[in-house]
């Protein structure tokens, strides 16, 4: 982000080259996260940092976690929680329309045969309905 004019036309080009592609912004809320390179940036998702979800039970952190799931839905953003645990994680960001979640309470880190095998024994065999998305 050292050149952000040139990033956003990079960003602009590989979206019209490949419309299948969509940017997010990595662990915003933390380090260079920014509202003015938000406001710039063609992006389509956030990505709420781990240590956000990690500490949720704190009131001033999930009231920043509010803000930001605000922040991207005024935006017309998808909205990322990474680190998901427990069930309860699971349901606090599900019922505030996170468009996708990840963490081990979905799946460990896997290797590319274990990811292969899941895939050909049935997701929805292996793991609740709803747990995984790919």
């Amino acid at each position: 982000m050292k050149n952000t004019d040139d990033a956003i036309e990079r960003i602009k080009e590989i979206k019209q080259r490949l419309p299948g592609v969509c940017f997010m912004v990595d662990d915003f809320g933390t380090g260079y996260s920014s509202l003015a390179y938000l406001s710039r940036l063609p992006v389509d998702f956030l990505k709420i940092d781990i240590s956000f979800v990690m500490n949720l039970a704190e009131r001033q952190n999930e009231k920043v976690v509010n803000a930001i799931i605000n922040l991207g839905h005024s935006l017309d953003l998808g909205i990322v929680a990474e680190g998901i645990e427990t069930e309860a994680q699971w349901a606090y960001f599900t019922e505030r329309e996170c468009s996708a979640l990840q963490g081990y309470y979905f799946l460990r880190p896997s290797s590319l045969e274990e990811i292969h095998a899941l895939i050909e024994r049935g997701i929805g065999q292996t793991m609740p309905v709803g747990r995984i998305q790919l």
